[in-house]
């Protein structure tokens, strides 16, 4: 399963977002709507 409307660029929520997750059966994340500084973090 994929996971397409995520915030993982979002410190807030990305921690407890991927364990969530991965818990549930999600195998990959598609990041979109974030800009070129938030790269480095996704």
């Amino acid at each position: 399963m994929i996971d397409a409307h995520c915030h993982l660029q979002d410190d807030r929520l990305a921690p407890n977002h991927i364990k969530e997750a991965l818990e549930a059966g999600i195998g990959h994340f598609v990041v979109n709507g974030t800009t070129e500084s938030d790269w480095i973090r996704v």
